[in-house]
């Protein structure tokens, strides 16, 4: 947010306020999204381990997709071997 900041007239609190956004993350060159999308879910799955049949759906809202298609949440749930989860 601070960095948002610098380019346009507003603040992290202002941000914070209005988006729920305290913190982001950019993708490195030749990263996508599916990448942090994946990378979140193993960091979850390591926090609260559950079985992997337990999952009922994938859900990825974003503007920014690796590719029309297939969806971010195809990409993780393929990742993730979710074979009953909805993406």
């Amino acid at each position: 947010n601070e960095e948002l900041s610098a380019l346009v007239d507003t603040n992290d609190e202002w941000i914070v306020r209005r988006t729920g956004i305290r913190e982001r993350r950019i993708a490195a060159d030749g990263e996508f999204t599916s990448h942090l999308a994946i990378a979140a879910v193993r960091d979850l799955l390591d926090r609260y381990p559950t079985a992997t049949d337990d999952i009922d759906g994938v859900l990825v809202a974003t503007t920014t997709p690796d590719n029309p298609f297939p969806s971010v949440a195809s990409r993780v749930q393929d990742a993730f071997g979710f074979k009953a989860a909805l993406a």
